[in-house]
């Protein structure tokens, strides 16, 4: 069941808004609290301190370690201009196939 707080004052009700705020940053506290310690058991249920879970976490999971690509496409007017099939055509690609050029002209 609600209070009825229709009837406070302005001043009341400023002060009813203060109590709350400093509750429910006390709530987050002991909330976090809370779950930092769960956090502490998990790693010690599966033998590793926090610093070793929380270094893990922070591996990207995704491979840093990609092989670069062969150009498979080279500009014949300019040898140091080439394109390896991935990602945006370059302008020099894109203007040759706009006068009709095929992409299979420009094959390394």
């Amino acid at each position: 069941m609600k209070p009825d707080i229709s009837s406070l004052s302005v001043a009341e009700l400023k002060k009813l808004t203060d109590e709350a705020e400093a509750l429910i940053e006390s709530k987050k506290e002991q909330e976090l609290d809370a779950a930092y310690d769960r956090i502490i058991e998990i790693a010690a249920s599966v033998g590793v301190t926090l610093e070793e879970l929380v270094a893990r976490g922070n591996k990207s999971s995704k491979s840093t370690n990609r092989k670069p690509v062969a150009p498979r496409y080279r500009n014949p007017e300019n040898q140091q201009e080439t394109w390896t099939g991935r990602g945006k055509q370059p302008r020099w690609l894109a203007a040759k196939l706009t006068d009709g050029a095929k992409l299979d002209d420009f094959l390394i």
